[in-house]
């Protein structure tokens, strides 16, 4: 049984795009944050998770109505995201936990000893 070659550009663009989408991720949370929005922004990722792959393809359909408000690099890793329930529990996750870090800025994380 041969074992599949990995190149090392495939693992770094993958390592790339992971790193890209978690930046993302962070700064979609932080706005709906700083906006005070996490708890319509949750109850409404929650809700819709399921429908996340429509919903990306939906947002296919509008991008040349979106254009003219985001730039286009924004549009496609948007698309990404919704189009992955994994990804969306990792923004409600984000934005859990700026949430928490807001309402207690002087909290620290315990030891579980």
């Amino acid at each position: 049984m041969k074992l599949p070659i990995v190149s090392a550009r495939l693992v770094a663009a993958e390592l790339d795009e992971d790193r890209e989408r978690g930046e993302f991720i962070d700064r979609i949370a932080r706005r709906i944050v700083a906006r005070g929005l996490e708890a319509p922004a949750v109850l409404f990722m929650e809700f819709h998770k399921p429908l996340a792959f429509p919903l990306g393809q939906a947002a296919l359909v509008a991008v040349p109505f979106l254009g003219l408000f985001f730039a286009p690099e924004e549009i496609e890793r948007a698309v990404r995201l919704l189009g992955s329930p994994e990804a969306v529990e990792q923004l409600i996750t984000r934005i859990e936990e700026i949430s928490t870090e807001k309402a207690d800025p002087t909290e620290k994380k315990r030891d579980p000893d």
